[in-house]
């Protein structure tokens, strides 16, 4: 091992829980700046960065134990709601805190969401589902067709065929998603 790794850790490890995680096993957590120490806590929003599982789940201001989500990974994670395998799953909308850190199929509302991996199997509501852990944010825009482009003639002035609508929708959905990323700390550069 390399000295610059020698106080780093792989598999389960513990973190002090900055609300009560007793009760939550299977459910995705965050990390966040304790003060002193870094604490978990369950997601607040569906964009969060929930990269670690609730393995056993500690009252507040108690240790719990947590995975972490490594791509390529096989984990279960509690689900809300029903779907079938080689579904996109996304964090759960916190409003309702029993949905807290847990997962659902990707919605059809236009936004961003944390998604830990997809379901490797069917799954019903309050099941610990399989996953394939590929963690990342997915962005869900504005729906329209695409499956024959409106004017395909050579005589045609609209972008590759598409309405302009459509591809006034493409170019809202671009710039949203690149105000979200500059917002987020990605750095944009124009070139």
């Amino acid at each position: 091992m390399l000295n610059t790794q020698s106080n780093t850790q792989q598999g389960p490890r513990p973190f002090n829980s900055g609300e009560s995680l007793a009760g939550k096993e299977g459910h995705l957590a965050t990390l966040v700046d304790g003060g002193s120490i870094a604490e978990l806590l369950l997601p607040l929003t569906v964009t969060e960065l929930a990269l670690f599982i609730i393995d056993e789940g500690g009252a507040l201001d108690k240790d719990s134990a947590v995975i972490p989500l490594v791509a390529g990974d096989e984990r279960r994670i509690k689900a809300n709601g029903t779907g079938s395998a080689g579904a996109i799953l996304v964090l759960e909308d916190p409003a309702t805190p029993a949905n807290k850190g847990k997962v659902r199929t990707i919605p059809a509302t236009e936004g961003f969401y944390f998604s830990p991996g997809i379901a490797q199997e069917d799954f019903v509501d309050e099941q610990l589902v399989n996953v394939r852990v590929l963690p990342r944010l997915v962005h869900v825009g504005t729906a329209f067709t695409v499956a024959a482009p409106a004017a395909t003639a050579a005589t045609s002035t609209t972008p590759f065929g598409y309405t302009e609508a459509q591809a006034n929708a493409i170019l809202t959905n671009l710039i949203e998603l690149r105000a979200w990323a500059v917002a987020n700390g990605f750095k944009a550069t124009n070139a």
